[in-house]
Parts: C-alpha cells; structure tokens; sequence
C-alpha cells in the first residue's frame, strides 16, 4: 500500500492530466472550417480589402453560435449560386477579429457592403432566399433594358414571385414619373425587381405609344400599365397593389408581399397540388376564391396556403381532421384570426328530394361553402366577427352533465361566474394521472348535483392541450391541475387528496354559497347535516 503522501501526488497527478483534456485548446487559423470553397474566410487582415468590392455580404459569427452551425451549409451553397452574379460571401469569426467596427448584438450577423459602403441584410437566410435576395442588390436598382430577353429575365429574377415593375422612358426628356421611379426603385429594392428602358423598340413590342412613358407591372404573365399620377406615394400604392394576384399562394417566399400591403389576409388552407397554380385542382379552388376577393378587393387579400408550408398557422386553428373548409382570416396587425365556424356560417341544407320509389335520393355531397366564407368576411369588415381563440366544442347538453366541459369559447361564461362556486380540472388526455382521476371525479359530478345544497356548485374540466386559457391568472404547471373558485372570490389550487369524499368536503369547507345559505338560516338544517354525512 502507498504512503498517504504518495496517494496525494498520485491524485493530485491524475487531476491536472484530466484538467489538460478538458480544458479548450486555443483556436488556431488553419482550424477554420470552410463550409464552401467560395466562402471566403475574413481576418482583420483582410477585411477591409474585401468589401470594397462591388457587392458583398459577409456574415459575423461565433464558432460556438448554434444558429450560424445551421446557416453555413445555406450560406456556403448560397455562395456558389452567386457565382458569376457579381456578389462575393465572406465569413468572419467576430469573437477573434473585431477590428470591423460592426455592433453586433448576436450572432450571426449579416451585412452588405457596396464599395465599402455598409447596409443591413433583411432578407431569408436559405440557400435560396439568400440568392434571391441578394440578385436584387446587383447593379443599380433598376436594371437596364433594351431586349425583349432582358424583359423575360428581369421578369423571373425571383422565380417563386414572378414580379417585375418595368419603366418606359423618352431619352432626354426628364420628368415627375422618372423621379418618383428613381426614388421609389432605390426604397423597394429589396422587395421587387425594377427595369427601365428607353429602347423605343422593346417599348413598343409592350404596347407604349412612340414618345410617350409609361410603368407597367409584371406578374405572372399578366401586365398591367399604370394611368395614375405622378406622385410619389400613388406610384407605390400602385407597385404594391399589383405585386399580388387576385388569389395567390400565401407561402414563405410571398408572405412579405402579403404583409407589405397591411390588409387583412383571407385564407383557405388545402393540399396544394404539386403541378402548379394552372392545374386543375388548384383552378377549382382559385375560382371560388375569386368570388371573395373581387366583391371585397381592396379590402382584403384572398390567398390560398398549403397546410404543410404554413403548417404552424394550420394547426394553431385547431380545424377537424376531415374538414374541407379550412378559411379563416388573418389579421396581421394586431396578430389575430377570425375562422369559419358551420355552426355560424354553414348554408342551410337543401331538403333531400324523393325519388318516386318513396326512397331518399342521397343528399349532397358537402363541399365547399363559399357564401359561409363570404358571410365571415362581411362580418369581419363590419366589426362583427368574433376573434378566433383556440377551443373544442362544448357537447350542447353541456350545462346538465355532472361535469361541465369548459372550452376556450366558453371559459369566461361558465368557470369566471362570480355567484357561483366551482372546481375545475385542468387535464391532458394522454395523461395517465387524468385518466385515473377521471372516473372519480365524474362520482363527484354525480354526487353534487344529487345534493340538495350543494347541486348550484358548477364541477368542471377544461382539455388545457386543446384550449385557450389565461394561463397568467391559472397557473398550470402539470396534470391534473386542480383549482376551486368561490363564488366572488379568487380561485385557490385544490392540494387535497383525489378522492371523491376529500374533493366533496373541500367544496363544503369553502363554498361560499353554502355559508350564505347557512348564516341565512343560522343553524344547518337536516338537509344540509346530512349531505355531510
């Protein structure tokens, strides 16, 4: 056996080995990774240099950052794209070289320098996105154009949108039309892609009158020439209103253009057919939308979103699995939604004729309710229309059962009563915990509403996974969450045991109904001495 003071040395030996392998070895140059070949890695020594180049992006990062591990494969196939596109992407490890002179307030950061000339980048951080984004930052703001195939390019510049605002000018003859084009062309740079031209030719291969100037909207293959004013602010009214379609697809890539128009956006949420916008499924639904968005055009954008693009907004409306009208409306500004509900808008059902053998014909098969939509919309822009809050529907006999269902529709009117007394149960179905209350809690129901003194006292249980709630006034922090609330007073967590008996004598110790009854008629009567037993 070893001396104790060899036993120390030995330890003491065994923690500094462990220390150094551990401890984190000092980031060397020739540790960097290169997510791509055409991602140049930045250096104080070389920063400088490279944004002065025409058009540069340079993302500012830290090796620890989990959000710039998941750009770099985006930012490094973005930079090949941009390959012979003029643009040029650096990277820069900001907790190393900080001789930049950026404010980076987290990681990553990403800017644009034009010539050493720094501004933010405010768009997507896809491969993709960034390539699109970028392509718009290219050369001036409006691209020159004398071919018919410079047009065609311009107009498919962003794939995914297909928008392009193009002008049509006299050389040498200035004008309010071109100033208000300059400035708003440098403003919307980031959102569309502008032309200009003075080729008499292509301008009149688009319909333009020989000396005469004109702005015409791309989209989609449909054209549109502006006949407004000159000033500024109608010239950009116009450029947004057009950068839509009628109805469109509402999806990642032409969410901004819904926004940027600040109106109200009714949706339809399907299964968006694969082939395309022309195929014939998807001129089904467009046709119908179209009602909606011609009789309320300029009031509402109407849009049709695929539910696993816009998967989020889908299930956060909580709509039954075989529902076919999914429509509901969003209203971006104040972050709410307004959705089509049968039991509200649903037409009402045609009597089923019958056939000359007595027998029924089948009814109908239900589709699509485009007056229900429509009366929602009304609604809506009347001021009427209630915002959607998440909730399950109550069953309609709901007030006779021994245990009320409470919903995120119905919360306030049956549990917030403040001349009632009440217990609610906050349960999730998968929960086992719930499950094994259940069936006594149902007895309690039972047993209160068979109890002449007790029978006023509202016994409930809301599905907390499935509706909405103030969650800051009732503090759910697992299942089942158990609280009582006495008739005028704030509610209290139920820390009893979950037992029939203990839950019913709780309610008798705090019911504030019942102590009324009771100093009314000062003694307890036999009735309510012998609910206690």
């Amino acid at each position: 056996m070893l001396p104790r003071r060899s036993l120390t040395l030995f330890a003491l030996l065994v923690l500094a080995v462990a220390g150094c392998l551990l401890a984190p070895l000092p980031a060397r140059a020739d540790d960097i990774k290169v997510d791509d070949p055409d991602v140049t890695v930045l250096t104080d020594s070389n920063f400088h240099s490279f944004i002065q180049n025409d058009l540069a992006l340079v993302e500012f990062y830290a090796p620890w950052c989990g959000h710039c591990k998941s750009l770099a494969p985006n930012y490094g196939l973005a930079a090949t794209q941009l390959k012979g596109e003029g643009v040029v992407l650096g990277k820069l490890d900001a907790t190393v070289h900080q001789g930049h002179g950026v404010e980076i307030r987290g990681y990553p950061t990403l800017k644009i320098y034009r010539n050493g000339k720094m501004s933010d980048y405010n768009g997507p951080r896809t491969a993709d996105g960034i390539v699109q984004y970028m392509k718009k930052q290219v050369g001036p703001a409006a691209r020159t154009l004398t071919t018919q195939a410079e047009l065609e390019a311009l107009k498919m510049q962003d794939p995914a949108v297909q928008y392009a605002v193009v002008a049509f000018f006299v050389e040498g003859k200035p004008s309010q039309l071109q100033s208000s084009f300059s400035l708003l062309s440098n403003r919307l740079r980031d959102e569309f892609a502008f032309g200009r031209s003075t080729d008499a030719a292509l301008a009149a291969s688009q319909g333009v009158p020989a000396g005469k100037e004109a702005l015409v909207a791309y989209l989609r293959g449909e054209k549109t020439v502006y006949d407004g004013s000159s000033k500024t602010a109608e010239v950009e009214a116009w450029i947004r209103e057009h950068s839509l379609p009628l109805v469109g697809e509402f999806n990642d890539a032409t969410a901004p253009l819904y926004h940027a128009r600040q109106l109200p956006i009714a949706k339809l949420f399907l299964n968006v057919d694969k082939k395309g916008a022309g195929s014939k499924t998807m001129t089904y639904y467009t046709n119908r939308l179209k009602k909606i968005a011609e009789r309320f055009a300029g009031q509402v954008l109407v849009a049709y979103a695929d539910k696993e693009n816009q998967k989020a907004a889908f299930e956060s409306l909580n709509f039954d699995a075989d529902e076919v009208n999914t429509f509901a409306i969003e209203e971006p500004r104040e972050g709410k939604w307004y959705k089509y509900d049968a039991e509200e808008y649903a037409a009402e059902e045609e009597e089923v004729p019958v056939k000359k053998s007595g027998k029924k014909a089948a009814p109908a098969k239900k589709g699509l309710d485009v007056q229900g939509w429509t009366h929602l919309v009304e609604d809506y822009l009347a001021g009427d229309a209630t915002p959607y809050v998440k909730s399950q529907r109550a069953p309609k006999n709901n007030l006779d059962l021994p245990v009320k269902i409470a919903t995120g529709n119905n919360f306030d009117e049956l549990i917030n009563q403040d001349d009632k007394d009440v217990m609610i149960e906050f349960y999730a179905p998968w929960c086992g915990h719930c499950r094994a209350l259940e069936p006594k809690y149902q007895q309690l129901g039972e047993q209160l509403q068979k109890d002449p003194v007790l029978k006023e006292t509202i016994l409930a249980k809301l599905d907390a996974t499935a509706n909405e709630f103030d969650r800051s006034a009732w503090e759910v922090s697992g299942y089942p969450t158990i609280f009582f609330k006495p008739a005028g007073k704030k509610a209290v967590k139920y820390e009893g045991a979950r037992e029939v008996a203990d839950m019913k004598k709780f309610i008798k110790k705090n019911a504030k109904n019942l102590q009324k009854k009771e100093k009314k008629g000062g003694k307890k009567s036999k009735k309510s001495r012998k609910s206690e037993e």
